[in-house]
């Protein structure tokens, strides 16, 4: 893959296919009634979710539910969260909604998935420029300090490989400092703009190894959130946003690439 094809935040490129997750109408609560208003949970990354005052102010993730709680009649807030919290939040009810969530069996638990697309784009790895043959094989990274963010489901071996020594932090924006600084000899740069990083830290190279990324979902409601009951016509609200062209329209207000959802949903049902 050459380097600026590596494209951020699990996101980006061709996707290939998506298996709607509902849970069935008996598990769903009651309706939540028109004047309840749904949490909103993210960590802050550029484009996706811009914070002010612990507050998502915009970004792609606050444009497109805003878009979608007016389709619904609902309004929303927008809390700022470190992801491991944001994830606790959804588990304990004090959030109901988060957007592109890798699906794991642990987050399964206590989460509900409308959209899960397959990701084909591979999940680059950085390392310093002249240090890239550290890194060529999963098994180099026995041998590297790898920086990651607390919460993130990168890859199922990854995430359980308790032989790689890893050092977490709470924000990405914090790796490629440390990289560059010599805290930590590799990171995943799971959300990071390749010519944006690359400019502002040119000592910093993509190492040759990379991994294809997990399963995400476009959102995720909390499983005891009552605006589960709410899912199906979620997903209709989303599937209609990508054919009715609002979901690109929000999408170029922040990225210059195309939106990758699966291309088949183009197409009117």
């Amino acid at each position: 893959m050459k380097p600026n094809s590596l494209i951020p935040l699990f996101l980006f490129g061709i996707i290939s296919g998506f298996i709607p997750t509902l849970c069935s109408a008996q598990d769903q609560p009651s309706q939540p009634p028109a004047s309840q208003v749904m949490r909103h949970g993210a960590l802050g990354l550029a484009n996706l979710a811009t914070i002010e005052n612990n507050k998502v102010i915009g970004g792609f993730k606050y444009d497109f539910l805003e878009a979608l709680g007016k389709r619904l009649g609902i309004s929303l807030t927008h809390q700022a969260c470190p992801f491991q919290r944001c994830l606790r939040s959804m588990s304990d009810g004090q959030l109901d909604i988060m957007m592109f969530i890798a699906v794991t069996p642990e987050r399964s638990r206590y989460l509900k998935y409308i959209q899960i697309w397959e990701i084909p784009v591979k999940m680059p790895f950085y390392v310093r420029k002249g240090e890239e043959d550290r890194l060529r094989e999963y098994t180099d990274l026995h041998q590297l300090h790898v920086g990651v963010v607390n919460g993130y489901a990168y890859f199922s071996r990854f995430d359980n490989d308790s032989a790689i020594q890893k050092s977490k932090v709470m924000r990405e924006e914090q790796l490629p400092k440390m990289l560059q600084a010599g805290r930590i000899d590799a990171f995943v740069a799971f959300g990071q703009e390749h010519q944006k990083l690359l400019a502002t830290y040119p000592g910093l190279v993509p190492a040759p190894f990379s991994h294809a990324y997990s399963d995400t979902a476009l959102i995720a409601i909390g499983h005891t959130s009552p605006f589960v009951a709410l899912m199906p016509e979620m997903e209709q609200i989303a599937l209609e946003m990508i054919q009715d062209g609002t979901m690109d329209k929000l999408w170029h207000k922040h990225f210059k690439h195309q939106m990758p959802y699966p291309s088949h949903l183009r197409k009117a049902n």
